[in-house]
């Protein structure tokens, strides 16, 4: 079945997201990460106030969050008036490289891929920064057929 185009957000819109509770759409367009309402109708929140990409949301709905150049940042999502208030960026994480991919994690942390798996120790006031090798990914295909061949039980 071919994809069904419901509404346009904003002509060249990429990497829209969907609030937790379906009101928002966060999306990425010409290099900055923007906010509407799900329906279309209403203002428009430029929520990177700057260069911004990936946007993604807390699982409660909380914070969009985003990547800017090397950073991990958020903004806070406020109830008001019947609609949304989108607070300032804020930087959640420096990183020591550029082209990362990551996803909010249900308990507030983060999945990265691309990343350094150890961090260094933050000085006070100073986000953290990272700075170990990438570690070595193995990628285990029919894992379950060679566990079968092994097993003693057949």
């Amino acid at each position: 079945m071919a994809p069904i185009l419901l509404a346009t957000v904003e002509d060249g819109a990429t990497r829209g997201r969907f609030s937790p509770d379906g009101r928002f759409i966060a999306y990425e367009h010409r290099s900055r990460v923007f906010a509407k309402p799900s329906s279309l109708d209403g203002g428009v929140w430029d929520v990177s106030d700057g260069p911004g990409r990936d946007p993604h949301w807390s699982p409660d709905g909380a914070y969009v969050y985003f990547l800017n150049q090397r950073s991990l940042m958020r903004v806070k999502v406020a109830p008001g008036d019947g609609r949304s208030q989108f607070g300032n960026p804020e930087t959640v994480k420096v990183l020591e490289r550029q082209r990362v991919s990551y996803v909010a994690a249900s308990d507030g942390r983060f999945v990265y891929t691309g990343l350094p798996a150890t961090a260094s120790a933050p000085t006070e006031g100073q986000p953290e920064v990272e700075t170990s090798p990438v570690p070595k990914v193995n990628v285990v295909v029919n894992w379950l057929e060679h566990v079968k061949r092994l097993s003693p039980n057949p």
